[in-house]
């Protein structure tokens, strides 16, 4: 037997099956169990901002008028968060386009503003991070209030709404 081992090819083989036998007994190991644990904080909610295209029909938003449709879109800074109900919380009247004279009132000379109403709009809708355009519509109407309502004609209206 010593003289088969004398050839190239036997000393390969036997050290071939001595390396065999030691990395067997490397990757040898035993099994456990173990515990651990990690934290984590949640995040919280961040107050969103809502945008509104009004578009009155031809000729303006008058007392008793066709609705003007308003559109809106959320701006959000946070992660995905929920818009249940949109709904108008105000309008303000302004004599200018720079917003800086408030006609906003019921004395003379004064928009009446609480003439100008929108059903809540649902819209039931997960927005994500950034820029989303809400799929409903609203409506804002003028009511015709059987009053002298001139002081609102020409009127810059600033429309103010609140979410959930």
């Amino acid at each position: 037997m010593l003289s088969a081992l004398k050839t190239k090819r036997a000393r390969v083989g036997l050290g071939l099956l001595v390396l065999l036998a030691f990395s067997g007994a490397a990757v040898a190991y035993f099994t456990t169990t173990g515990a651990g644990s990690g934290n984590a904080q949640v995040g919280t909610s961040s107050a969103l901002t809502i945008n509104a295209t009004i578009t009155p029909a031809s000729g303006g938003l008058v007392p008793g008028g066709t609705p003007a449709s308003v559109s809106f879109s959320v701006n959000n800074p946070g992660g995905n968060q929920y818009v249940s109900t949109v709904t108008l919380t105000g309008v303000q009247a302004f004599s200018d386009a720079g917003h800086t004279n408030n006609i906003t009132g019921t004395g003379a000379g004064q928009c009446d503003t609480t003439k100008f109403t929108m059903t809540p709009v649902t819209e039931n809708q997960d927005v994500g991070s950034g820029n989303t355009t809400l799929g409903t519509n609203g409506s804002l109407a003028f009511a015709d209030s059987g009053t002298n309502q001139n002081a609102c004609k020409g009127a810059y209206l600033v429309a103010s709404f609140t979410s959930n």
